[in-house]
């Protein structure tokens, strides 16, 4: 089910980039938001328990996570590009900003963690249209801090009409190589949620597992 999520992830990333410099980073988060919004509500079909096949209910799960999949990074490519855009270009704000990249991933990356056992746990004790509440209001909460607290013009290039995907990969073949590098880790990452997701996410959702974790942490005391 991830498979479609990252590959749209690949094209997302090469064409964001462009769609940000042409039409500002405040265009490209909120798209992204409304992409996310998209991908979130027509999962509520599977909430009435439609009579699919196993097949069709993972390719229409896949489908929806392909909105999520372009949402994921064209917020992405906003929040890391503002970030560089208002910090002071000399020696000791780029070693800032290195900083706050760093931090600004690790912190994604912790979320997106929490993510998954928050949604496992939301899934199991209350209900899947709990779930994709809980979804849906955490993302219409931000988009008017997008609309009202960013520029229009935040990130909007003046060369614009001569960006495009030919001279871009022409000009630097170091973004061609990065380009295909991380084609591969999407991949590689794909995989690997698939494989964890199915046997792990049910022994941790288990009441042995609680229990054998409750043990493990009283007996540290």
């Amino acid at each position: 089910m991830f498979v479609l999520y990252e590959l749209v992830g690949v094209f997302t990333n090469l064409y964001g980039g462009i769609i940000a410099a042409r039409f500002g980073l405040q265009f490209c988060f909120i798209i992204g938001l409304i992409f996310q919004v998209i991908g979130i509500s027509l999962l509520f079909t599977l909430v009435n328990q439609p009579r699919w096949s196993r097949a069709g209910v993972v390719g229409y799960i896949s489908f929806s996570q392909a909105f999520s999949g372009i949402a994921k990074d064209l917020i992405k490519i906003s929040g890391k590009s503002i970030t560089k855009i208002v910090t002071k270009s000399d020696d000791l704000e780029q070693s800032h900003l290195f900083k706050l990249m760093a931090l600004l991933t690790g912190t994604k990356n912790s979320v997106k963690g929490l993510g998954f056992f928050l949604g496992s746990v939301l899934l199991t004790y209350i209900s899947l249209w709990g779930d994709f509440l809980f979804l849906l209001g955490m993302i219409i909460c931000i988009i008017p801090f997008g609309v009202f607290f960013l520029d229009h013009d935040l990130g909007v290039s003046s060369h614009k009409e001569s960006l495009n995907i030919k001279n871009l990969l022409k000009k630097e073949k170091n973004i061609t190589r990065l380009s295909i590098s991380r084609s591969c880790l999407f991949c590689s990452r794909a995989v690997w949620f698939e494989v964890r997701n199915i046997f792990f996410f049910p022994f941790f959702l288990s009441p042995k597992f609680i229990i054998l974790s409750i043990i493990y942490i009283f007996s540290k005391f």
